[in-house]
């Protein structure tokens, strides 16, 4: 069941935000104090990684693509077909469960092997880990094993994905065999550094994994690795 809390306009939904943030915000675009994309950001001032739908009648391609770079967690044009209204509360529920990270760790698997079945892919997790993270959680992890045997010159290019938890954070480790990432590489995912056009190709799609793991309140670290090749820690917060 979904417990829904309504606000009349902008400025009281901001207040009972900062009062009782809920799982989820679902917000119009047209509304009289102030627009959807400026109560998105300003919930993401306070809440960065709360999750916020912007869910409107006035949908165009420009309104969507300003909502993305503002952070928006997913965007839905209303319809008047009573199932739209099921295909919303489905979103709902999809943004603010927790993430099984087993479950992600195997579909990532499968879907690499299918994609590159010369390479030798491995998963270790307990079946009971689970984080509070962006749904786009597989697509950066997928990124990150997709990279990993791209760029490697192995015969046969071996990438094992390890989880574990200690009290607050999952870590999960993707270990390769391939040569050392490139420094540049290495800054977009670990400094604090805006997208530029030198970010194209792979390094695009690492900015993309730092962005996905940001939204979950994450982090990135490199680890040694005893071997040749890279570990790349993915530390995310652990479901309560």
């Amino acid at each position: 069941m979904i417990s829904v809390e309504t606000a009349k306009g902008a400025s009281s939904g901001l207040d009972i935000i900062t009062d009782n943030p809920p799982d989820c915000v679902v917000a119009d675009y047209n509304m009289p104090d102030m627009d959807g994309l400026e109560l998105l950001a300003a919930v993401r001032e306070e809440h960065p990684n709360l999750p916020f739908i912007l869910y409107t009648g006035q949908g165009n391609e420009t309104i969507a693509s300003q909502a993305a770079a503002a952070d928006v967690t997913d965007y839905l044009n209303k319809d008047t077909d009573p199932e739209h209204y099921d295909h919303l509360c489905n979103l709902i529920r999809t943004v603010v469960e927790n993430i099984t990270v087993e479950s992600v760790l195997q579909e990532v698997i499968s879907d690499m092997t299918s994609k590159y079945p010369e390479a030798e892919l491995t998963v270790e997790c307990p079946s009971e880990l689970s984080v509070r993270a962006s749904i786009r959680l597989r697509q950066a992890l997928e990124e990150l094993v997709e990279n990993a045997i791209e760029h490697n010159d192995s015969r046969i290019p071996e990438v094992q994905i390890s989880a574990a938890q200690n009290e607050d954070t999952v870590k999960i480790d993707i270990a390769d065999n391939g040569p050392k990432i490139p420094a540049m590489e290495q800054n977009v995912l670990i400094k604090p550094k805006e997208r530029s056009p030198l970010y194209h190709g792979s390094g695009l799609g690492l900015w993309l994994v730092k962005l996905i793991v940001s939204r979950s309140n994450g982090q990135i670290a490199f680890d040694q690795n005893s071997q040749a090749g890279n570990i790349i820690c993915v530390k995310l917060p652990k479901s309560m």
